[in-house]
């Protein structure tokens, strides 16, 4: 993979709630925004801003499932600001709302004795 390309990414993972934009991940390889694109796509498969936006959401994923943050805390975390855009493209991305899939979590956690 093109070094400048893996460098992207890395920043994408390091910084996935950041305000990552095209002409900024661009600039910060030296590349211009439309070759910068053509190159990701060539070396990935799919465009910068959908590689980001399928981190984003992977990444939201594993937040409800493995934190106690709340929706709007992950939706923050992962770049969102909007709760009702965040919602529409978590759904289409994973086929359930956030609090679904924290409900789900949180229906199939293992009960102490405690509790039982």
């Amino acid at each position: 993979m093109d070094p400048r390309i893996w460098s992207v990414i890395e920043r994408m993972e390091k910084e996935v709630g950041g305000d990552l934009t095209v002409p900024a991940l661009a600039a910060g390889v030296g590349l211009s925004p439309s070759y910068f694109s053509w190159l990701f796509v060539r070396e990935v498969g799919t465009s910068p801003g959908r590689y980001l936006r399928d981190l984003r959401m992977k990444r939201a994923r594993v937040l409800l499932e493995r934190t106690f943050l709340t929706v709007r805390e992950v939706m923050a975390l992962v770049g969102f600001t909007d709760p009702s855009h965040f919602t529409r493209e978590f759904c289409k991305h994973h086929g359930l709302t956030p609090t679904a899939v924290r409900q789900r979590v949180t229906a199939n956690a293992p009960r102490t004795s405690e509790s039982a």
